[in-house]
């Protein structure tokens, strides 16, 4: 029934309803959901080539980037005001800074068994668009930035004020610092290998190059510059140990490793690598690795990882003490485990953790069980308040052949509101360390080839009547 006022006169319309028959309703229903799904369908395809359009784009903007840097030509003027008090011919070395040029470093951490010492590489990645090419330059390398005027920061009043507006995303967004590049160019030079003609040149002495019996063709072909000792042994003892070729005589030469070529300084601010390797860098933007140094990490202590709350899979992890001694600066790390890549990790030079873990795998010999048990858990009414128990049993296996370290670690729920009280219970195998502030304990203790053992965690969480937790 339709009421309808017009100019003070009321009209009463009756309408009645109509409703479509029940096959004609869930035909209409049938059409919608086949249509929403070809729809989505379409949508997907288009998403999944709207993405591949964006990553040819993308490809091609940095192949336009580079061919300009490639052959763009950058231009300015350099102005010098000189005084000296006398007419003199000097030669000048000027040095500036330039926002072009980039290095970053990485390493290369290689672990062949736990009974052997880690192999750790630390190299760098160089790269420069300044528009001029360098061509055979000795590079120095420094962690320090140019600060541009930066101060040291000063504390103001801080008063307190409503707050209309919160900016959530203050995070770095690159904790690797990319560092300026100083260069300066050098000219090489060849010597002559002395100490050849101390051995009569018609008989000729047997020449070892880094324990490596060689010629002497291929010994006069070694820059000077790369050799890093050079031994002249004419002892009886000598044919003991390589033959009767060693009867003239053993020239034992050892060449320069990269190290050698690197030297190493620390200032209160900074650390530099100076390579006395000239190297050649386009000015294409492209990444040229250069090794620094090589390191060798005899404290490595080998473990295995669980938290079963999260993922029952075991996983072998290497801790390193005393890191800070191995002097490193933030970057990503290829990991190398028994000649397997096992992917990136990134060290964290400004860490404050005593130790430096890196993850090496999971170990399907090392079986954990996490499962609740039901006769120890139980929910009661207490008045107003529900109080619930729940307890854990966590069972370790050792199926290898050897004693391992174990560390275990479970969760139990912590509280931000006043009417939910959370207790840990005490039960038989106590933790190593409980964490209460973020709710973690641990296990870490040895267990046998074959070992089996039981781990208990239990607690309490009492609420209001009604009150709906995320209890799991």
């Amino acid at each position: 029934m339709l009421t309808l006022l017009k100019q003070g006169v009321t009209h009463n319309i009756t309408v009645a309803e109509k409703s479509l028959p029940i096959e004609e309703l869930n035909k209409n229903i049938d059409i919608f959901q086949k249509k929403s799904l070809e729809y989505a369908s379409v949508i997907t395809k288009l998403e999944k080539e709207k993405l591949t359009v964006e990553e040819k784009i993308n490809r091609l903007k940095k192949q336009l980037a580079q061919e300009q840097v490639k052959h763009g030509k950058n231009s300015g003027i350099l102005k010098l005001k000189l005084a000296s008090p006398l007419a003199v011919n000097a030669q000048l070395t000027i040095k500036y800074f330039s926002s072009s040029a980039k290095w970053i470093p990485f390493y290369d951490i290689n672990i062949i068994s736990p009974e052997i010492p880690i192999n750790l590489t630390t190299k760098s990645k160089v790269q420069q668009t300044t528009g001029i090419d360098w061509n055979k330059v000795n590079l120095t390398l420094s962690t320090g930035i140019p600060n541009n005027g930066k101060t040291a920061p000063v504390f103001n009043a801080w008063f307190l004020r409503e707050q209309t507006y919160v900016q959530h995303k203050l995070q770095e967004s690159n904790k690797i610092a990319q560092n300026s590049i100083s260069y300066v160019q050098t000219d090489a030079t060849t010597i002559r290998i002395r100490g050849y003609s101390s051995v009569n040149e018609s008989q000729s002495p047997l020449y070892v190059v880094n324990g490596i019996i060689t010629d002497a063709e291929e010994v006069q072909a070694i820059n000077p510059d790369e050799i890093a000792s050079m031994n002249i042994l004419k002892d009886e003892e000598t044919t003991s140990v390589y033959g009767s070729r060693a009867a003239n005589g053993v020239i034992v030469i050892t060449t320069k490793s990269m190290e050698d070529y690197v030297l190493q300084e620390e200032t209160h601010l900074s650390r530099t690598f100076s390579i006395d390797i000239p190297y050649t860098i386009q000015s294409d933007g492209k990444e040229q690795v250069i090794e620094l140094e090589k390191q060798i990490i005899n404290n490595a202590e080998y473990k295995y990882y669980c938290a079963p709350k999260l993922d029952n899979e075991t996983y072998l992890i290497a801790e390193i003490s005393e890191w800070e001694k191995l002097n490193l600066t933030g970057g990503q790390a290829n990991i190398t485990y028994d000649g397997t890549y096992l992917g990136l990790t990134t060290i964290d030079a400004a860490s404050t953790n005593k130790k430096m873990t890196f993850t090496l795998g999971n170990d399907k010999r090392i079986s954990v069980k996490r499962e609740k048990m039901q006769d120890f858990s139980s929910v009661k009414f207490l008045g107003s308040d529900t109080k619930i128990i729940l307890t854990y049993k966590i069972t370790v296996r050792n199926n290898q052949n050897k004693d391992i370290a174990m560390i275990l670690k479970d969760q139990y729920p912590l509280s931000t509101n006043k009417n939910i009280t959370v207790e840990l219970l005490e039960k038989t195998t106590k933790p190593t360390t409980n964490r209460d502030d973020i709710g973690v304990i641990t296990w870490e203790e040895m267990l046998k080839a074959g070992e089996t053992k039981e781990y208990f965690i239990s607690y309490s969480v009492k609420y209001p009547k009604g009150m709906k937790l995320n209890l799991q």
